[in-house]
């Protein structure tokens, strides 16, 4: 049970039993549920509950509530959107969870959402952290964005008008370092060159502040060579695909 709230003891219940329900008002809810769409505007965390609260077991543990991390651009179906909070319970490609409804831009048909999910072309991020332009914010690795034909080519950043509705920013890109047209071609040499770029890059539980978990690690390293993985680790051992026993091994 969480003893701590935001890093200081929690001796106060209410928020927390006003919290417990809250993570299946939507199944309560799933009769009524409108399926709607959007797209995430910034990077935004995936929550157990509606709520940016943290709590912990200790001062400096984990976020107990905290799912995982999705990147700005990332297409959600909305299923349900929270009576009384703004919050937006909302399914991504792995995972479901809470996240704020300001950081997400409706897309009123669904046919004009699958034109973002599967565009011609998109500009794939390489590196942990790059940013198209100054003021733009950063993406990170294995995020993707369309990307306009031509030359020069643009990238297209999702954005909000006064409706709430998604419009783009375009940002004139040019292919090369950390930014492709394609993803990395899959090879070992690749998968290690990806993984070692984390190097010093802190932990993070859901892949929180600037950080990154052990299992968002290797999904970010996989889809910067076009791999979409499960979220969670137990998931992608599970995945198909070759399996390599390291028992009894011993580093070199």
């Amino acid at each position: 049970a969480a003893a701590f709230r935001n890093g200081k003891p929690d001796t106060a219940t209410g928020e927390k039993a006003r919290l417990l329900p809250a993570a299946s008002i939507w199944q309560q809810q799933a009769k009524r549920v409108f399926l709607q769409y959007g797209v995430l505007t910034a990077t935004s965390d995936l929550r157990t509950f509606p709520s940016a609260e943290r709590f912990s077991a200790r001062a400096d543990s984990f976020d107990l509530l905290q799912e995982t991390s999705l990147d700005l651009g990332e297409p959600v179906a909305i299923l349900f959107e929270h009576p009384a909070r703004p919050w937006l319970y909302v399914q991504t490609y792995h995972y479901r969870g809470w996240v704020e409804a300001r950081a997400v831009a409706r897309v009123p048909t669904r046919k004009a959402w699958l034109d973002w999910v599967k565009p011609s072309q998109r500009l794939h991020f390489l590196a942990p952290q790059t940013a198209l332009a100054a003021q733009a914010p950063a993406l990170r690795m294995g995020a993707t964005l369309p990307l306009s034909a031509g030359v020069p080519a643009f990238a297209f950043l999702p954005q909000q008008n006064a409706r709430g509705e998604l419009t783009t920013r375009p940002i004139p890109v040019a292919a090369g370092g950390d930014l492709a047209a394609v993803p990395l071609p899959y090879t070992r040499q690749h998968i290690l060159q990806q993984a070692l770029r984390y190097y010093g890059t802190p932990y993070g539980w859901g892949d929180s502040g600037n950080g990154v978990d052990c299992s968002g690690f290797i999904v970010r390293v996989f889809r910067s060579v076009g791999l979409s993985l499960p979220r969670n680790a137990d998931e992608q051992e599970a995945a198909p695909g070759w399996k390599r026993s390291l028992a009894g091994r011993t580093p070199a």
